[in-house]
């Protein structure tokens, strides 16, 4: 009797230790255990209030003003740095669009309001939609407003203090649960179409899904007041999403050279991470970049959203045991192969614009040929734009992103083979003069500071 009660007692003590080393082998599913009473008003926005009872985290969250010239890689950095000056090729790309004149590095969630407030592509006559990704005003604004606060200007909003709140607290949490929500009008509009129940996710989906409330690409139908919209509906492939607005024969621009309609992409984080081999082993944004670290007994989720290269071991090391070095040494491959495709698609997509100004001027030139090079144009530099605005220099997903360079390239190959033969049968011919770097404008100073 006494032997079976031990052999029980040591079989009970084994299973323990198994549920724990499995447990501890659960990639961040279960959110972390806190003691902390909080009581923050429903409609607070300002972190500062979050920020009395969450002292660790809102810590980590002002580390977001501090500005880091490189980000560990050659491709990261908070400083406020013109791609334009960089690139002045570029602004021949976006001829016409407020992108030729004026585009930076992003400087993360904090300066949302700041940067948006300051950029030259803003104007009196801009819709209320480009708050949307700004300030956790957006859901009351929305509630009192309904679909006119996109129509509404973008002054008008700012007018309301809390319009000038960056992205903080409210953005991704429920004020009396601490449980991550879905606020943003335009992905729960989203998720619907797609079947999902925004207020039905799990935990471990949402965070992922709460960073996609803004890093996707989305666009204004400007049928439904500039109302913010996901193309989701066909997929997120570049190609999915390039069907989708062809159908709606949607443009954002005409291109100032060649008269084409135009797509510019905005920032297809979540699109591109869609698929990739993190996604698909159900490793979420939030366990990358806001790692679980302690501070004395007490474990929290930090708030500093940043390169996981700057917390490697927190965030990679959970799964990766190879080291920093060699975590560090792969990223960097990744992303100097992307980048060097990335730099020959961008550069070929403008030889290909120049390329259709300059045809256009050949008297007798075939204009069928010319119009179906204008459109491999679009394609072009769409595809070349999905990974260009993506934050992640290919890395969230290689395999997507060379694939969508491969196609940009292929798409402005075959756009100038089409100008040239062209030009051939006109008896013409055409140079063409590529952006120079005296040609850039230059990154205004900016001196104003977030208020977190």
């Amino acid at each position: 009797m006494l032997k079976d009660r031990k052999i029980k007692t040591i079989c009970l003590f084994l299973i323990l230790i198994v549920a724990l080393a499995l447990a501890g082998c659960t990639r961040n599913v279960n959110k972390p255990l806190t003691t902390i009473a909080w009581d923050i008003p429903d409609g607070e926005m300002d972190p500062k209030v979050w920020g009395k009872y969450f002292p660790h985290q809102y810590s980590s969250y002002q580390k977001n003003m501090e500005v880091i010239a490189e980000d560990k890689t050659n491709y990261g950095s908070s400083e406020r740095k013109s791609h334009i000056a960089a690139y002045p090729w570029k602004q021949n790309i976006w001829a016409g669009y407020g992108f030729s004149k004026d585009y930076n590095e992003e400087r993360g969630h904090v300066w949302s309001v700041i940067d948006l407030t300051s950029t030259q592509r803003v104007n009196a006559k801009t819709p209320g939609s480009c708050l949307t990704c700004k300030t956790p005003n957006v859901p009351v604004l929305y509630e009192q407003l309904g679909d006119d606060y996109y129509a509404t200007p973008l002054a008008e909003h700012l007018k309301d203090p809390n319009s000038m709140i960056p992205i903080s607290c409210a953005n991704c949490h429920d004020n009396e649960t601490m449980e991550l929500k879905i606020v943003q009008p335009p992905l729960r509009d989203a998720l619907k179409k797609l079947g999902q129940d925004p207020d039905k996710l799990t935990h471990q989906e949402k965070r992922t899904l709460v960073c996609a409330q803004c890093h996707v690409e989305y666009y204004f139908d400007k049928e439904n007041k500039s109302r913010v919209t996901f193309p989701w509906t066909e997929g997120f492939e570049p190609a999915n999403i390039e069907e989708y607005y062809a159908d709606l024969e949607f443009v954002d621009w005409e291109h100032a050279k060649t008269g084409q309609g135009m797509l510019k992409t905005q920032h297809p984080e979540y699109e591109t991470f869609v698929d990739s081999a993190h996604y698909q082993a159900g490793v979420s944004c939030a366990d990358c970049h806001m790692p679980y670290t302690k501070a004395g007994n007490e474990k929290y989720s930090s708030h500093w959203w940043t390169s996981p290269l700057k917390t490697a071991e927190q965030s990679c090391g959970t799964c990766h045991k190879d080291g920093s070095d060699a975590r560090r040494d792969r990223v960097q491959y990744i992303q100097d192969k992307v980048a060097d495709q990335l730099h020959k698609a961008g550069k070929i997509s403008e030889e290909l614009i120049l390329s259709i100004e300059a045809a256009q001027k050949i008297e007798g030139i075939e204009q069928l040929k010319v119009d179906e090079a204008k459109v491999l144009s679009r394609r072009a530099v769409w595809y070349w734009d999905f990974v260009a605005a993506e934050n992640s220099m290919g890395f969230h997903n290689p395999e997507k992103a060379l694939h969508s360079l491969a196609d940009s390239i292929d798409y402005a190959r075959q756009g100038l083979a089409l100008v040239k033969e062209a030009a051939a049968w006109a008896g013409g011919s055409f140079t063409i003069q590529p952006a120079k770097t005296e040609d850039a404008n230059p990154t205004r100073e900016i001196t104003e500071k977030p208020n977190i």
